[in-house]
């Protein structure tokens, strides 16, 4: 497992995360530190990544049915963070019954963040229980902790290429030329410094969710800012649309209670609608960069991101850092074009090894970009550029807005076309034409992989094929790539619903187009065969009994032209659905490549705690614990996020639990990430040994056959084994005993106040402590005291 979600930077080159708003959002920065004036924020600069899907907007691609929940999400790699105290509440109407709910969890409505949702504070450490508590209320339509999102990249590398690569300057100098004049592009982040020499007179409009001015005390939107749009004047930085219109839309700033710049889902959802606006008015911008994630799904973050699609605005997010096959969000869901990482290897690409992946529609350059700065805060680290200092980072952070530049391109080529369109259609074409027409990374035949998505973007191929009639471009829709072959609780398999969509080069769909369905070993799939709809796009249904591989399905026209899908399968190991766990201690080995969890099945009594520790970790490993309620069906549903009951929280240390459950009845342990690890669990059982005592509680070992030794008694409540430690005032143990399996009853046994040596013990209190424990792994425990005198 790639590690908590919440951690500023880890060990070794691993991307540092950073919280913004209600949510927690990630800026893709690698292993530097940002300058806040006398402040130092680890992790550089800090840029949000996320892995997204390539997912169609309008009629085909529509906002999900409220009872159909997206699979295999991954997003419980890790806790997802949260903001401390707060939760997202929708409700149909304010009024007493809101009232009455929220005042049941103790909590208060701070503020409405539009279109029935509230900002609810709740006791700090009861977000997820209260959320749960409130979605079930019929006053509520919906509840959800206010996750946290946060950015991230990495310092190093060369300049230039980025922009060069995507073929910017190529369509700068074109016939017509394409600079993104006129085209708003909306900068989701930190702000954006409107008075930098590189960006002045080109940030047209300003929102703040603090109402501080705007200022970019993060630098990271700045820095997003001029990859996608800085101007190119011969000097400075040169942006890949270079005289694109910045939307500069503020919604992270620095977190004093994660020490770092971020923000919670409530800011990122303001700044979305205040972009697209309420109503039949127009948007304020065409195109959104969100170099920002976190691994929470969010139904009211979802609906956002929806919105916008339905008004035109073409929605770009980073798909993260983890390297792992887990995803992120917003950059998962279905109306956002996901943007992963690559860099330059031998003259060629390759994908960037720290990308997320598993959910990437295209990726971008995202290693050694140039970056420009603000005055406060310096994003990255030192490079050279044509000979001269510069600053560069790495991150997919940086790669989003790469396409967002290109996007802003072919949006200023076809500007009185797109136009015309209906809004869903004007984001269908923009995404045929990015995802169409992007380069194969890893080979041919052209497939979309894992890792890099479609491919390359690529401006050239993009702009040319725009102009094609004849052209054919297809493209695969679907939510994430991974599929389980189980729902782990339950054993029932998941499916992966998959579209593919089929345009002209225009962008134009083409209605009744026959499409033949292939799969490879292990899959089956239905239907084999259809005709695409009049939205483009023929459907089948893959399904999956083996894991450890990847499953890839084909698509095919009558003409030839096919375009393959690259499924990652997990595997269905031993402990799936919940086997019980072996006994105490024991080892198991996670990867990312076929088995990153295991899932154990406890059966708890009331009143009983769980300890569980995970150990033997090495430096790059990472396995983190949860502990599933017994109404959990499927712990892939990000509807059923891992839960403590009642008011109890997740300690820092993600790799310890302990929980006491009210209530008989199954709990499922689960144990996820990467790397060899070491399990150690046992559950208390309080009361399966009592009423222990001793007699005489005061004894004097002088050897008189007066009071020379006491008998200690006990009822054990069922059969065991048992064993007696006798501790001083200091907590050392001076005697032990194991005794064995004993029965259901009153035990005894004797002690004459010599300790394991044989020698008398020192004057002074002890205490005995009854240690009992069965097979199942429980252990319960009493104690009764004794005095020495010498």
């Amino acid at each position: 497992m790639n590690g908590d979600a919440i951690r500023a930077i880890r060990a070794g080159p691993q991307a540092a995360k950073v919280r913004i708003g209600s949510s927690s959002v990630s800026l893709c920065v690698r292993s530097r530190s940002v300058q806040h004036g006398r402040r130092r924020v680890a992790g550089g600069i800090v840029a949000v990544l996320v892995a997204g899907s390539l997912a169609a907007s309008g009629a085909g691609a529509g906002a999900r049915p409220r009872d159909e929940r997206p699979v295999a999400r991954g997003d419980d790699r890790t806790r997802p963070p949260v903001q401390p105290g707060e939760v997202l509440v929708k409700a149909p109407a304010p009024g007493r019954g809101l009232e009455r709910a929220v005042a049941a969890v103790s909590g208060r409505v701070q503020r409405s963040i539009g279109r029935g949702i509230n900002v609810v504070s709740v006791p700090r450490g009861s977000e997820h229980t209260a959320a749960q508590r409130l979605a079930a209320d019929p006053a509520v339509e919906y509840a959800e902790p206010n996750y946290f999102r946060s950015a991230a990249s990495h310092v190093d590398g060369e300049v230039g290429w980025g922009v060069k690569r995507v073929q910017a300057p190529a369509l700068w100098g074109g016939a017509p030329s394409l600079t993104g004049a006129g085209v708003r592009i909306a900068v989701i982040d930190s702000g954006v410094e409107a008075d930098h020499k590189d960006l002045e007179g080109r940030v047209i409009r300003r929102f703040d969710a603090y109402r501080t001015g705007g200022r970019d005390d993060c630098g990271h939107g700045t820095a997003v800012a001029g990859v996608a749009a800085a101007d190119h004047d011969g000097e400075g930085l040169a942006g890949v649309a270079p005289q694109a219109d910045i939307v500069s839309v503020k919604v992270l700033t620095y977190s004093p209670d994660w020490g770092v710049c971020g923000a919670g889902d409530a800011e990122v959802i303001k700044g979305i609608y205040w972009v697209a606006r309420e109503g039949s008015r127009a948007p304020r911008a065409d195109i959104i960069n969100m170099s920002l994630s976190g691994p929470g799904w969010s139904q009211s973050l979802e609906e956002a991101v929806d919105y916008a699609a339905s008004k035109g605005v073409l929605i770009v997010a980073a798909a993260g850092n983890d390297g792992s096959v887990l995803v992120n969000y917003p950059a998962a869901y279905r109306n956002v074009l996901s943007v992963g990482g690559a860099k330059r290897r031998d003259g060629g690409l390759a994908w960037w090894e720290h990308s997320s992946f598993g959910a990437v529609d295209v990726v971008a350059p995202a290693k050694g970009i140039p970056v420009i700065q603000t005055d406060s805060v310096t994003t990255g680290g030192p490079c050279t550029v044509g000979g001269e200092p510069r600053v560069c980072a790495d991150g997919t952070s940086f790669a989003a807005p790469h396409v967002a530049g290109l996007a802003a391109l072919l949006w200023g080529r076809h500007e009185e076309e797109l136009a015309a369109l209906l809004p869903t259609d004007r984001v269908r074409r923009l995404r045929q034409w990015i995802a169409g027409t992007a380069e194969d990374v890893e080979g041919t035949p052209i497939k979309v992989d894992l890792k890099t998505g479609h491919g390359f973007t690529r401006g050239l191929a993009a702009a040319d094929a725009s102009d094609d009639p004849d052209r054919t471009l297809l493209t695969w829709q679907v939510e994430g790539r991974v599929l389980a072959p189980w729902k782990r609780m339950t054993g029932t398999p998941l499916t992966l619903r998959s579209r593919l969509v089929v345009s002209n080069g225009r962008g134009e769909v083409q209605a009744s187009r026959h499409v033949t369905f292939a799969a490879s070993r292990d899959a089956s799939f239905s239907p084999t065969s259809e005709q695409t709809n009049d939205d483009g796009y023929a459907e089948t249904v893959l399904r999956s009994a083996a894991g450890g591989r990847r499953t890839t399905l084909t698509a095919s026209l009558d003409d030839g032209r096919s375009l393959r899908l690259v499924v990652y399968v997990l595997d269905r190991d031993d402990n799936v659905p919940g086997t019980v766990p072996p006994s105490s201690p024991f080892s198991d080995s996670l990867n990312l490549a076929d088995d990153f969890d295991d899932v154990f099945r406890l059966r708890l009594r009331d009143g009983e705690t769980v300890h569980a520790r995970v150990g033997g970790l090495g430096p790059r490993e990472d396995v983190a614990l949860y502990l599933h309620r017994s109404s959990t069906t499927d712990i892939s549903n990000p509807t059923h996020p891992p839960l403590r009951e009642d008011t109890q929280a997740y300690a820092d240390d993600w790799t310890r639990l302990k929980l006491t459950v009210g209530s008989d009845g199954v709990r499922y342990l689960h144990a996820k990430g990467s790397g060899t690890y070491r399990l150690r669990w046992w559950i208390v059982s309080p009361g399966m040994v009592r009423n222990a005592a001793a007699t005489p509680s005061t004894i004097t070992p002088n050897g008189d056959g007066r009071a020379d030794r006491t008998r200690i008694t006990w009822r054990v409540m069922r059969s065991g084994t048992m064993k007696v430690r006798i501790r001083n005032a200091g907590g050392k143990v001076v005697k032990s005993a194991n005794l064995g399996r004993v029965a259901k009853g009153i035990r005894a046994t004797r002690w004459n106040g010599r300790n394991n040596k044989g020698n008398l013990v020192k004057g002074g209190r002890y205490r005995v402590t009854l240690h009992w424990a069965n097979t199942a792994g429980r252990i319960s425990t009493t104690s009764t005291r004794v005095r020495v005198e010498r």
